[in-house]
């Protein structure tokens, strides 16, 4: 009788070690934006897991743009788009970016019948950037798109540095995403304001271009991120997204070519 209790015992505390080396947590919820659109899960949310944040792969990836498909008998979520393949197998460490291997922090786990992962390698492992926003318990994944540069070094050398309304189609493609990171976080989408816009352009041109004159800055202003060819949309967006969250109805967007750099501001009423 004793050898039997004894050994109810054991598997008591294999099984309390069991649950115990993986510690999920629910807790806050926490939110995923793609370029500022958020994801929408159908079932299993996101959840920290031994400190680390999982993330359903197929809410994000399908909405990247991939196909998500499960193998049952590898256990394994195979991701597929035109130029790339990640396959992340259950309980596993490693997963594969077209065939080269990557290690995670935390194994890939199947949880409320989803794989969840944390995202940032396999984002990086095929180009895309991730930045977590701790203090509002936000993850924003950015695509290709927008960890792309605005202009290459050919086109600013090719650009008319005093002609910046030509630049239409990058604004136009910048206040898009603003007005859905804003979305997703349940504000009013920015209206566009030209003379804002103009007033951005001349005070931008007198911080880099060495102007002789005094010009009062726009209210509310923000200097794009690093103001160089390696500007990209996210990093800018990121850099300035309490101010992109303020209670704003009016932006205005100026970018320029000045001594050969391209330079980017925002301002906003």
């Amino acid at each position: 009788m004793r050898k039997y209790i004894f050994s109810l015992a054991l598997v008591a505390m294999f099984a309390v070690t069991l649950v115990s080396s993986m510690v999920v947590y629910a807790g806050e919820e926490i939110r995923v934006t793609v370029d500022g659109q958020r994801v929408i899960f159908a079932d299993q949310t996101p959840v920290i897991a031994n400190g680390r944040t999982l993330v359903p792969v197929r809410g994000v990836f399908e909405m990247l743009g991939f196909e998500v498909e499960w193998d049952d008998n590898t256990r394994t979520a195979v991701i597929t788009s035109t130029d790339y393949e990640i396959r992340i197998s259950i309980d596993s460490y490693i997963f594969t970016a077209n065939g080269e291997q990557f290690t995670l922090d935390v194994p890939a786990q199947l949880i409320g019948g989803r794989t969840m992962v944390p995202l940032r390698l396999p984002l990086e492992s095929i180009g895309m950037e991730l930045d977590w926003n701790g203090a509002n318990q936000e993850i924003y994944v950015w695509s290709f798109d927008t960890v792309t540069p605005l202009r290459t070094v050919e086109e600013i050398g090719a650009l008319n540095p005093l002609r910046p309304e030509l630049w239409g189609e990058d604004r136009e493609r910048v206040l898009q995403i603003i007005n859905n990171f804003r979305a997703s976080h349940n504000l009013s989408a920015l209206i566009q304001d030209f003379q804002m816009t103009d007033q951005a352009n001349i005070f931008l041109y007198f911080l880099y271009g060495n102007e002789p004159y005094f010009v009062n800055p726009p209210i509310n202003y923000a200097v794009g991120y690093n103001r160089s060819l390696g500007n990209t949309i996210y990093e800018w967006i990121v850099s300035n997204r309490q101010l992109l969250l303020g209670n704003y109805t009016y932006i205005g967007i100026s970018m320029r070519v000045i001594d050969g750099e391209f330079y980017s501001i925002i301002s906003l009423r």
